[in-house]
């Protein structure tokens, strides 16, 4: 991965989307011009290992602050000792601090995080519990009053745990990488939209000051996948949602659920971001609260290709990004691991490629209506081939019913896995025909808002 290319992207994108007062310090002065994101804070889920760790890594060196999510505390200890022990010029006392916050048996946060030239903060969050990640938000944001970055990367694969439902009892693997993030997303969207005074908040955030500028974008990043394109939406789709929810949230416990609860969730969190996107545009810069949700839901576009949405009018951006196979222990298969770790991409290297780029890729006034800037793939020589193949996949609605269409996908993916690596190149893509579709996208997001509503305020 070409990281000096990054590093100069997040310039870019500093330098576009905001401003910060002069350091001050000698140390500052030294390490600012190799720390784009010196003073800027990233939450990232799923931190302690694979691609979450990657991410955290990458983003350290760049000078952010860190606000590690996972659900062992040891693990996160670990991650932080690890972060703070990487070489690289000392920090300097712009990042963010804290105030503490109280220990629960659902929230952590370390006793180290009360340092103020510390740029790793850790809290514990058990994602198959909606209780637990609505604590989790709420003690980020009782320390935090701005978050630059909220990365959604915690994610799970059906043959990585014997459970079938969460605490609430929806499938777990769309619990976990789709709902749980909803929530955590909901909660602590208005930390994005926050804009510190030139004098800085005098409970959060001591040591970062910020200026206001008027067109300061924030970027929310779910990390996707091309699997998504193994089914057709039906399952996360429900004419009758208050008596019927989705198929794909019950925990039905069948092979053929199993094989596609991964492909639901991952295009469930397109659909959420489309349905956001949307949101936050015709928001503007204020947040969207859960009752307009529901009351506007039906306001939205209804176009077919509402889902390829124009650069964001909104201070808040959703991005999806693929970063194909990387070598990490999603599967929970010791040969499986194995295999990927050889043929993907590394976790700490190229895997992290398509996140760097949808944080800071400039996003640029455009006339063409079909382009959508929601999704970045590390291999943007396979995105034709996936357009093509749902296209042609979609005109035959029994391969999806009768699940031949997720073998014929995981194969197509399979022959990727054998090839990316001599074809890897970042950039936005196009997603399947199906994941554009605005009535599934809607629909699922006001049921989204509707199960998530007992924890919004928790």
């Amino acid at each position: 991965m070409d990281t000096k290319y990054y590093s100069q992207l997040a310039w870019q994108y500093r330098r576009q989307h905001h401003s910060y007062s002069p350091v001050t310090t000698t140390d500052a002065l030294k390490t600012s011009e190799h720390q784009p994101l010196l003073g800027m804070t990233v939450v990232i889920t799923g931190v302690t290992s694979g691609l979450g760790l990657g991410i955290a890594k990458n983003l350290y060196r760049m000078g952010a602050t860190i606000i590690a999510v996972g659900r062992s505390s040891t693990k996160l200890d670990s991650v932080k000792t690890l972060l703070l022990s990487i070489d690289m010029p000392p920090t300097s006392s712009s990042s963010s601090s804290s105030t503490s916050v109280n220990t629960t048996n659902d929230v952590s946060s370390s006793s180290t995080n009360n340092n103020p030239n510390s740029r790793v903060y850790v809290f514990v969050a058990d994602f198959t519990d909606l209780n637990s990640v609505s604590k989790a938000a709420d003690a980020i944001k009782s320390q935090f009053s701005s978050i630059d970055f909220l990365i959604n990367n915690a994610g799970m694969y059906h043959a990585a745990t014997t459970d079938i439902a969460t605490q609430q009892g929806y499938e777990i693997v769309f619990g976990v990488n789709y709902l749980a993030h909803f929530l955590w997303t909901y909660k602590l969207l208005p930390l994005l939209h926050f804009v510190h005074d030139s004098q800085g908040d005098d409970k959060k955030d001591k040591g970062t000051v910020r200026i206001q500028q008027q067109k300061q974008q924030r970027r929310i990043i779910q990390i996707s996948s091309t699997m998504h394109g193994a089914v057709d939406g039906n399952d996360l789709y429900s004419l009758d949602y208050v008596h019927h929810p989705p198929i794909a949230s019950i925990p039905l416990n069948t092979t053929i659920q199993k094989s596609r609860s991964y492909s639901n969730s991952k295009l469930a969190q397109i659909y959420h971001t489309r349905a956001l996107n949307r949101h936050l545009m015709s928001q503007k810069h204020s947040c969207p609260s859960l009752v307009d949700d529901l009351n506007n839901n039906n306001n939205s576009s209804s176009s077919s290709r509402g889902g390829g949405i124009q650069p964001p009018a909104s201070c808040v951006h959703v991005v999806n990004v693929c970063p194909s196979w990387v070598g990490t222990s999603i599967s929970a298969s010791n040969f499986a691991e194995f295999i990927m770790k050889q043929l993907g991409y590394e976790a700490d290297g190229f895997g992290v490629a398509s996140t760097l780029h949808a944080m800071f890729y400039p996003m640029t006034t455009t006339t063409n209506t079909t382009s959508s800037l929601d999704y970045v793939s590390n291999n943007k020589n396979f995105a034709s081939m996936v357009r093509f193949a749902t296209k042609v996949l979609g005109k035959y609605p029994w391969l999806d019913s009768s699940n031949i269409r997720v073998k014929i996908w995981t194969t197509i993916s399979l022959l990727l896995l054998m090839i990316e690596k001599f074809i890897p190149d970042t950039g936005f893509v196009e997603t399947s025909e199906e994941s554009y579709n605005v009535t599934k996208q809607d629909a699922l997001y006001v049921w989204s808002l509707q199960a998530i509503q007992p924890f919004v305020k928790k």
